[in-house]
């Protein structure tokens, strides 16, 4: 505890006024931060985000510890992280809007359409081989076009 001393405003006192109003008036006052008060205050707000942001684990005792339970989660959001990003680089070595260009001529907006259109499903894009999903990707440009063509 660090020892404060205040410096308030004056509070005038009349016989029109009641004490209510002049507890009211105190109670009311704002008291302006030091540096250092403004500074702990920063501290502490970017301490309890960062640590709600973790996932922490609380012990027995009540504290928190950083221990192997901590570690062993993270590296499992890591692991599942790089799966994922595996996952999603195989497909768009795949399947992807240089693909559909090289395929069928499609550029930009148009090739994000027909990618659409196309409705692949992550498990087909996954399990078959760049041929199939090649094969099926000129299939469904026939389909696409045939269907331009009724729309006009």
């Amino acid at each position: 505890l660090t020892p404060r001393s205040y410096e308030i405003n004056e509070v005038r006192i009349t016989r029109f006024g009641s004490y209510q109003r002049f507890l009211k008036e105190v109670a009311s006052m704002e008291i302006k931060k030091s540096e250092t008060e403004k500074l702990q205050e920063k501290l502490e707000n970017y301490i309890r985000k960062n640590i709600t942001r973790m996932k922490l684990t609380n012990t027995p005792s009540g504290g928190i510890t950083f221990g192997k339970d901590w570690f062993a989660k993270q590296q499992e959001l890591i692991e599942e992280k790089q799966i994922e990003d595996k996952r999603w680089n195989l497909i768009l070595r795949k399947f992807s809007a240089k693909t559909v260009n090289e395929l069928t001529g499609l550029e930009g907006i148009e090739a994000i359409r027909f990618m659409e259109y196309c409705n692949f499903t992550e498990g087909f894009l996954l399990l078959s081989s760049d041929y199939e999903i090649r094969k099926r990707i000129v299939d469904k440009y026939e389909e696409y076009q045939e269907q331009k063509h009724l729309k006009q």
